[in-house]
């Protein structure tokens, strides 16, 4: 089974375009066409937009970490939204080993992602886990 980040950048994507779903969804694209079994590709703000990656894409999906988010809340309710979203799931990094508590937040994604728990109930789990 293979895995590629299909980021959208280089010198004819402004920064400022890199999560925009036009780009993302080119990119991603490009990586199903090239043969790769699960695209990594950056998150494009919204559940409804990435959804559009989603279902252009015919390979499963999963959103890239992207920047630290620093409010564990905002993180658990972007996850919920990329799930709901219809892609098979995250691929985070930096949100989970630079949070000071690694285990709970590890237990809340899997909660989201695999259990479909809400982002009040995986903000529980983090706070007594």
């Amino acid at each position: 089974m293979s895995v590629a980040h299909c980021y959208p950048k280089g010198k004819n994507i402004p920064k400022e375009e890199r999560f925009d779903l036009k780009h993302v969804l080119y990119a991603a694209r490009v990586g199903a066409e090239v043969g790769v079994d699960i695209v990594k590709t950056y998150y494009t703000g919204s559940a409804e937009t990435f959804a559009r990656v989603v279902e252009c894409v015919p390979v499963k999906v999963v959103a890239a970490g992207g920047p630290k988010i620093d409010d564990v809340k905002q993180l658990f309710s972007t996850v919920k939204d990329i799930v709901d979203s219809g892609s098979a799931g995250i691929t985070y990094g930096r949100n989970i080993w630079q949070d000071s508590n690694v285990k709970g937040i590890i237990s809340a994604l899997k909660a989201i992602v695999h259990e479909n728990a809400s982002p009040d109930e995986a903000y529980e789990m983090y706070m007594n886990g």
